[in-house]
């Protein structure tokens, strides 16, 4: 399982999104999309994709997503 959210979301928003699904499941991996630059800080080991993006950078940072540990609390 992974999650992939636009940061842009209503109300919550994908970063919050992503912080509140880490406190559920700590090893959750992540992928945040937007089409602007990111203002803010990631979740720790999730990876940002700036849209538009191809297909195949989403395979990869879900890939990576998937293959990085998470560093322990």
């Amino acid at each position: 399982a992974a999650l992939v959210a636009d940061v842009g979301l209503p109300d919550l928003g994908g970063v919050a999104l992503a912080r509140l699904a880490r406190e559920r499941r700590g090893g959750l991996p992540i992928v945040l999309v937007s089409g602007r630059p990111l203002a803010g800080d990631l979740p720790v080991g999730a990876r940002f994709l700036e849209k538009p993006f191809r297909p195949v950078a989403l395979i990869d940072a879900l890939g990576e997503a998937l293959s990085t540990p998470l560093p322990s609390s």
